[in-house]
């Protein structure tokens, strides 16, 4: 009895090592056949494809995303199985921004086995070198391994050494990596003259790993005072209110990582007036989320990336979503800039300010629901501003005092202020208006119209700087 059972046992065991060699050689088959870009590399330059008829694009779309699904799928089959050893081979199409002339940005995160995950790349101009900004998990010993950058024609540097991040910050912890590799001299000069090549970057002690031809692009020159960065989705009717009113708060430039797919962003042309003015430059940043982290993966790269790629042309940076607004509430100061200019702030890596919801009770008035701005629909408040340090602060950062960021403040790098939200700058959130958190309530409120008279004044000093513009 008991050597049958064994026998069977062992036939089990021998049919279940069959199903699996074969099912790992037929996806294996399939994925090596399958001619969509893998993890790591895109596809052909947009403007070189015939556009689908507009009937056809959405179902086109979701079939290629099916399809890069189902390859992502087969790639991490191979990665389990220690079966793709091979140099990951990025020569991947970048998306230029015209208005700037130096902006390159991935398409989407590059991943290989044997290799950090990396969300971005650029040459920074003012330090001389290159940097990766990337995400990575806690118990990963990126920062222990030594890279080399390749810049073709035997031209080679090692990297730096690399900080390793380990500290739990914030409800749903994410860990950051920068790494960074000296430009020779040649490579320089190079970029100084074209703006854009291409770098390589292997690790040292195991050279079958490699993103190959990665484009960088030169950090702008232009200087600025006060810039703001955000990501968004979908959130095109709350932008060009949002623009506006920091425009007239002293904000010189605004970065908006568009996170929409190419094929449905609508933001180039809802924003065209900001663009042709050179107010706003949209970043193409339709990168996906690891399936088993959060969309904040995508959030906070684009976060590092903005402060690393910002670090020596915007001395201050607003870190804020497009339903947040910075009041001032000092009458002495009414610009955000009126702020910033305290020299004992030179040595800080940021300036936090406190939230402050407002919204509208359950039986406000139709009128109030379907007022054209977001500051009339929402004239009432909560009582008190959100407690410090509970995840609703935002920042105006120094980029150049930081290393890592995340969300609601930084992570390593210099020290932060707290500025008084009754007296000096408070962060209206209304948070009602998103359509991400369509539950979100208040229970006590008070009324308060104060950013509806500041909107009105807004409105009129809007309307002069067109007629300037247009005359």
């Amino acid at each position: 009895m008991l050597r049958c059972l064994l026998r069977r046992k062992r036939s089990l065991v021998l049919y279940l090592a069959a199903f699996i060699v074969c099912y790992v050689a037929v996806s294996l088959l399939l994925y090596t056949n399958h001619d969509t870009p893998s993890i790591g590399s895109v596809g052909a330059p947009t403007h070189l494809k015939n556009p689908p008829p507009p009937h056809l694009r959405s179902s086109r779309t979701l079939l290629q995303r099916i399809e890069n699904k189902g390859a992502n799928l087969l790639r991490r089959i191979k990665i389990q199985t220690g079966l793709s050893d091979t140099w990951c081979d990025t020569v991947v199409q970048t998306n230029d921004l015209p208005q700037v002339g130096n902006g390159c940005y991935l398409r989407n995160k590059l991943i290989c086995n044997g290799m950090p995950t990396i969300h971005s790349a650029f040459a920074d101009m003012t330090d001389n070198q290159v940097v990766f900004v990337g995400i990575k998990y806690k118990n990963d010993s990126w920062h222990k391994e030594q890279y080399f950058c390749d810049f073709g024609d035997n031209i080679v540097t090692t990297t730096d050494p690399i900080v390793d991040d380990n500290l739990s910050f914030g409800g749903q912890p994410q860990y950051n990596m920068i790494i960074t590799c000296p430009i020779p001299a040649r490579v320089l000069a190079y970029l100084h003259k074209h703006e854009i090549t291409t770098v390589s970057l292997h690790r040292s002690s195991e050279l079958r790993y490699a993103y190959v031809n990665i484009p960088i692009c030169a950090t702008a020159k232009k200087k600025k005072f006060l810039s703001v960065c955000t990501m968004v989705k979908g959130m095109d009717y709350l932008i060009p209110d949002w623009l506006v009113y920091y425009m007239y708060m002293g904000v010189e430039h605004v970065y908006i990582y568009d996170n929409s797919h190419e094929s449905d962003s609508t933001l180039p042309s809802t924003l065209k007036t900001f663009i042709d003015i050179g107010f706003v430059t949209i970043v193409p940043w339709s990168h996906t989320h690891t399936p088993w982290k959060t969309y904040l993966e995508v959030q906070i790269a684009h976060e590092n990336d903005c402060m690393w790629r910002h670090r020596h042309d915007s001395y201050w940076m607003v870190k804020v979503d497009v339903d947040e607004f910075i009041q001032p509430m000092n009458q002495s100061k009414p610009k955000i800039i009126d702020y910033l200019t305290d020299p004992s702030y030179n040595h800080l890596a940021a300036v936090r300010m406190r939230n402050w919801f407002f919204a509208r009770p359950w039986n406000a008035s139709d009128e109030e629901k379907n007022a054209l701005t977001v500051f009339e629909r929402n004239t009432w408040r909560q009582p008190e501003p959100t407690l410090e340090n509970r995840g609703r602060d935002k920042s105006i950062a120094r980029p150049i005092n930081i290393h890592h960021y995340k969300i609601h403040g930084v992570k390593l790098g210099g020290e932060t202020y707290s500025l008084d939200p009754y007296t000096d700058l408070r962060l209206v959130h209304y948070r009602t208006d998103n359509p991400r958190h369509p539950r979100f309530r208040i229970h006590q409120f008070i009324r308060d119209q104060s950013m509806v008279t500041q909107w009105k004044e807004i409105e009129k000093w809007f309307a002069k700087y067109q007629q300037n513009v247009n005359s």
